[in-house]
Order: structure tokens, then sequence, then C-alpha cells
């Protein structure tokens, strides 16, 4: 994801762990609206609980969907998370617009028909 985006959803929401910024978050940047839902729904649900340390560990691109680890269990932020992560296979991954999952050369990536046919990564020879 874009550093700049990245460099939002960090500024905005205090609950990413150290590792997690440090790594940064592994996906593209069509799922920064989804991530910014989840967030949210997140900061709502925090302030109403008792919640305290909550933190995300990891954000990536996993099989053509979000991969979302945090460090606790619990019922409603696991539900929001599965949320998200079946709404991802819906949205292109760098695009943001509607997607299908598709399975490239053994890697599983959501795309729309738009970056299927003109990728916007550069191939590596």
């Amino acid at each position: 994801m874009d550093i700049n985006l990245q460099k939002h959803i960090f500024e905005t929401f205090p609950w990413y762990s150290k590792d997690c910024k440090e790594k940064g978050i592994l996906c593209g940047n069509g799922w920064y609206s989804i991530l910014n839902e989840l967030n949210f729904k997140i900061d709502e649900y925090l302030k109403k609980s008792k919640i305290k340390d909550f933190k995300i560990e990891n954000i990536s691109q996993f099989f053509g969907g979000l991969k979302i680890n945090i460090n606790i269990e619990n019922n409603v932020i696991n539900r929001y998370i599965e949320e998200a992560v079946a709404e991802s296979y819906l949205i292109c991954e760098y695009c943001g617009n509607n997607g299908y999952p598709y399975n490239i050369q053994g890697w599983g990536i959501t795309l729309c028909e738009d970056c299927l046919m003109n990728p916007p990564i550069k191939k590596i020879k």
C-alpha cells in the first residue's frame, strides 16, 4: 500500500503494533477503503468496550484476500475482520473497483477486468 495511505491509517488509528508499522500494510491501494471502514468499526467498538492493549499485528494479501492478525480474541472484532476479508475478495486490490479472485501462475489475487488485462505492476525479467 502507498506509504501516504499507510501513514494516514497509522496516524488516525493508534492500535497498530510497532512491527506492523515497520513492515507496512502489505496489500494494494484498492483495499484502503475496506481497511478504513474496518478501522472505524473497531474504533467505535473499542470506545464502548473495556478492551485495552488491542493491536493489529499484521495486514497482508493472502491467497487473493486480506489477512489481518490481531493480538486478542474478541468475537465482535473477529466478525468485523471476517466481513473485511470477505469484501476483499470482491474488490480489486489495485484500484478498488469491483473485482474477482483469480489464480495467476499459482498466485491468488483479486482484480477487476481492467487490472487483469493491464496489470499496474512491473514485470520482473
